[in-house]
């Protein structure tokens, strides 16, 4: 276990599915405590892609999204003859924080596929596409809507 101590405000992040926070006061001096906040929203789903189209969208869609989220969909053709295609129908992210971001493969270490905004198509050059979104703790906005198939 690492072991570190902060004097000022810190924010910490797991890359799991747990964090453990051990909170220890000295016995030298007494002072006004301390503020612990906690937030968690991490959202993992598999889909499959067929011929006809679907959509998933950002959390809380058409409405604003959380802050401090991190969500993933990763994408399948129900066959392995056919490669993914999507297609942003809606984006209204925070444009210096918040991210939308395509994976040509099964993970997030694959190749980062280029979008160019709203009504723009995404190419997988397999059967696998991977998408993250994740937002900051300041500006929320309506989010996106993403329509996907397999050609």
């Amino acid at each position: 276990m690492n072991t570190r101590y902060y004097d000022s405000e810190s924010t910490f992040y797991s890359t799991g599915n747990y964090m453990f926070v051990q909170i220890v006061t000295g016995d030298s001096r007494t002072d006004n405590g301390f503020y612990f906040y906690a937030d968690a929203y991490v959202n993992s789903t598999s889909l499959t892609a067929y011929t006809s189209s679907n959509y998933f969208t950002s959390p809380n869609y058409p409405y604003n999204y959380y802050s401090n989220v991190y969500f993933t969909w990763f994408i399948t053709s129900y066959s392995s003859y056919y490669y993914v295609r999507a297609q942003i129908i809606t984006y209204d992210l925070e444009s210096c924080c918040d991210c939308l971001r395509f994976f040509d493969g099964s993970s997030d270490s694959s190749t980062e596929l280029s979008c160019s905004g709203v009504n723009s198509y995404i190419y997988s050059s397999s059967r696998y596409m991977y998408v993250t979104f994740t937002s900051d703790s300041s500006v929320t906005s309506k989010g996106f809507q993403v329509r996907y198939y397999c050609t």
